[in-house]
């Protein structure tokens, strides 16, 4: 799955979540950009590819990392919720039989 593809999901999710106040904190644009950044890592994607791809810097998204890596070990309901949400859109796409193990 390509990162332009995580791009797509994320902004299916919320419309706004890139296009945002680039220091917005709003709890709906932010959880399903940080979701976007952790998914893309996990997926191979170096830090700086990401940034660019999302238009914030490195850092932004090595937290964004960390912040939903420690939301999703304490069961945070908010993240599982847009995670679940990621995960079923990602099935959709081509080769995403291999999520089947993340449900």
């Amino acid at each position: 799955m390509s990162l332009s593809d995580l791009v797509d999901i994320a902004l299916d999710i919320e419309p706004k979540c890139l296009s945002a106040r680039k220091n917005s904190r709003q709890r709906q644009y932010v959880v399903p950009r940080q979701m976007l950044c952790y998914f893309a890592s996990q997926m191979g994607y170096n830090e700086e590819k990401i940034a660019k791809e999302i238009m914030r810097d490195r850092c932004t998204v090595g937290h964004s990392k960390k912040t939903v890596e420690d939301a999703l070990t304490y069961n945070n309901i908010e993240y599982r919720k847009v995670y679940k949400e990621f995960i079923k859109r990602m099935k959709k796409y081509p080769n995403g039989d291999y999520l089947e193990h993340l449900d």
